[in-house]
């Protein structure tokens, strides 16, 4: 993995270099910026895969069908995507 960002002296914030990034009227560009875009991108698909799943499992529930596979299958990925979040919220990315 490359690494764009570098820590301060401080141990706590960390800088990317100027080279890595492009000043553009609207702000800034570059890999990093896409990165850190796709990191963002990731979390909210993933959030709202949450609730994709969250709805399906109510209706299959009113449907009393709690033992299909289907149903496992969802739960089995609602714990993954709720796991994965939980990693981004242990890191601050929230």
């Amino acid at each position: 993995m490359i690494r764009y960002t570098r820590p301060l002296e401080d141990g706590n914030n960390y800088f990317i270099p100027e080279d890595r990034i492009v000043r553009i009227p609207a702000g800034y560009t570059g890999e990093p910026i896409n990165r850190l875009a796709a990191y963002e991108n990731l979390q909210q698909d993933l959030l709202n895969d949450l609730e994709k799943i969250s709805q399906e499992m109510a209706g299959l529930r009113e449907e009393g069908k709690i033992k299909s596979v289907h149903f496992k299958e969802l739960m089995s990925q609602k714990m993954i995507d709720t796991r994965i979040i939980s990693l981004f919220q242990s890191y601050g990315l929230e």
